[in-house]
């Protein structure tokens, strides 16, 4: 038995790049729908305006015709630099994902050393729906300035700080794969600063 009590011997499965194909696919048909809300959806006054009657999802209060994170020009400034960091964001952990496929020595850093590669690999869906294509699509709704980023950017928030959080006890726990914990924090530490100052700013 290995560290962290996996079996040396254990089998261990290629990735398959299909799989990688499959997610893209799915990103892409997610990120097409919510580009298409602006033809067939709701202008952003309107949108506002249908969260009014019912409850806000910034903060489960009522939101006023205008914000500061609307109309503010600074607030405005703010948010498309926070959109572009997601988008960075999220396409990093997309080309992340596509070395540890491909380039198989890579793998080495992320996973603790006797480990088999699918002990990292095992991730690629559940890292590839929520962290990547969550932090994309909360990217374009704040960009869109869309009432539902709030939701989207907490929902990110989550998802990245739970893979934050499993690297930090990884290396903890092993004393490796300090590369992963490393990126992992502060993209965590920034999602979630973003998520808050997204919240306050819609605040009245």
């Amino acid at each position: 038995m290995d560290r962290i009590g996996i079996s040396s011997h254990a089998r261990e499965k290629k990735a398959r790049p299909e799989c990688v194909g499959l997610a893209a696919g799915w990103a892409g048909m997610l990120i097409l729908l919510i580009l298409a809300e602006g033809r067939v959806g709701y202008s952003m006054a309107e949108e506002i305006s249908l969260v009014n009657q019912t409850s806000s999802l910034c903060g489960m209060i009522r939101l006023p015709s205008g914000t500061r994170a609307v109309d503010g020009h600074d607030g405005g400034q703010t948010m498309r630099m926070s959109a572009g960091y997601l988008l960075v964001q999220g396409l990093a952990g997309a080309v992340w994902w596509g070395v540890l496929l491909w380039h198989p020595p890579w793998r080495a850093y992320f996973k603790p050393p006797e480990s088999p590669d699918w002990a990292i690999l095992g991730f690629w869906l559940a890292d590839l729906s929520l962290f990547v294509c969550g932090t994309l699509i909360a990217a374009i709704l704040l960009a869109r300035r869309s009432a539902w980023a709030s939701a989207a950017l907490w929902f990110t928030s989550g998802a990245v700080s739970y893979a934050a959080l499993y690297c930090f006890g990884l290396s903890l726990l092993t004393n490796t794969t300090w590369a992963a914990a490393a990126a992992m924090l502060p993209a965590m530490s920034i999602t979630i600063a973003i998520a808050v100052h997204h919240q306050r700013s819609c605040l009245p």
